[in-house]
């Protein structure tokens, strides 16, 4: 079963022609697609916001964690010594640890899923400025391939392919 231009190395002219028939009708909505995206990657950055506000009033540093290099301020205690400080923080969180789960882990973990979704809308928008401003040139240099002293990739018809798969090939 062949998949829609499925093609390595040898096809027929016709199935060039439709392929690059595809290609340019999809180039018309490709800019249509980058605004929607961009309106996208607006929401989404006001959606943050809105969850960094509200990381901020609950107390919460789930921007900072994200950019934190440096560890400043940090207690620190010999390993064998380190059980009393996790014991007493144990003991403080627990009337608040569904609080703690609740108000803060879940908005962490949707502020850290936004800036997720942010960088892969961010790379879907270079994807298609990139297909919209090389796609042509490319097919350009993808028929150049199939001219002249080259011509040997191109069959003129899908007969000639089939019969070259099949190991039949005219001579002239």
């Amino acid at each position: 079963m062949n998949m829609a231009f499925d093609f390595l190395g040898t096809l027929s002219s016709t199935r060039l022609q439709d392929f690059r028939s595809f290609l340019e009708a999809q180039l018309l909505d490709i800019d249509e697609e980058i605004n929607y995206l961009y309106v996208e990657l607006n929401n989404l950055k006001q959606t943050l916001e809105s969850f960094s506000e509200a990381n901020a009033y609950f107390g919460g540093s789930a921007l900072n964690s994200l950019y934190d290099t440096e560890l400043n301020n940090i207690v620190r205690s010999p390993k064998q010594n380190d059980s009393e400080p996790a014991s007493l923080m144990a003991k403080v969180k627990k009337p608040f640890i569904s609080t703690i789960k609740y108000k803060l882990e879940k908005n962490e973990y949707k502020i850290k899923k936004l800036f997720d979704v942010i960088e892969q809308t961010k790379e879907s928008i270079d994807r298609k400025s990139i297909a919209k401003s090389q796609t042509i040139q490319l097919l350009n240099n993808i028929e150049t391939l199939f001219v002249d002293g080259k011509s040997r990739f191109l069959f003129k018809n899908d007969e000639e392919m089939s019969n070259f798969s099949q190991g039949i090939v005219d001579v002239l």
